[in-house]
């Protein structure tokens, strides 16, 4: 007689248990779409060459897999980099790659720096300018010795420099105004 006590006792206790596990702090709204976590873009980084900069086939950039169709606010500044290596960073949509931002490597088959063409001014005061350089788009300041009058009439602008061992300006030219990477960066 004892075990037909002990089946509803012991059945009354794994209910109690049961009911105590519950977790009052989990939500009972179901999720609906403005809820969800927004979807996470991979970046992708691809270097190659730009070919077809015109208005009408748009710009594509020749890498070591074919022919890539860009697109983006970026790709007007392309335009001016046909046969230049550039590295472009963006993301896939469909088969068209869409730019986010890109830094020139070479023109003509020459390292270049590119960045933002600014006044560098003395350490102590910060206010008496010493000469020019190139904020590169990697943060680094490139100093530029006597460089040619056009190219400071470039000032604040972005532009792609071809240096000399010594640190003149050999090459250079206009790659746009400042972009997105340049936003917050070194400006006096």
């Amino acid at each position: 007689m004892r075990s037909t006590r002990v089946v509803p006792v012991f059945m009354a206790a794994c209910l109690a248990a049961a009911a105590s596990c519950s977790d009052s702090r989990t939500s009972t709204t179901p999720v609906t779409p403005a809820q969800e976590t927004p979807r996470q873009i991979l970046l992708v980084t691809l270097t190659g060459v730009i070919h077809a900069a015109d208005p009408l086939s748009g710009v594509r950039l020749s890498t070591d897999v074919g022919d890539i169709p860009l697109r983006g606010t970026e790709t007007g500044s392309l335009m001016n980099l046909t046969n230049d290596e550039v590295e472009v960073h963006g993301s896939w949509d469909s088969d068209v790659f869409l730019v986010h931002d890109f830094i020139v490597r070479q023109v003509g088959g020459v390292d270049v720096l590119d960045g933002i063409f600014t006044t560098m001014y003395d350490d102590e005061t910060g206010t008496q300018p010493m000469g020019y350089g190139v904020y590169t788009t990697s943060g680094s300041l490139v100093p530029l010795l006597d460089p040619p009058q056009d190219l400071i009439g470039l000032l604040g602008d972005r532009v792609w420099v071809a240096t000399s061992a010594d640190g003149k300006a050999e090459a250079y030219g206009i790659i746009g105004p400042p972009t997105s990477w340049a936003a917050n960066r070194y400006r006096r």
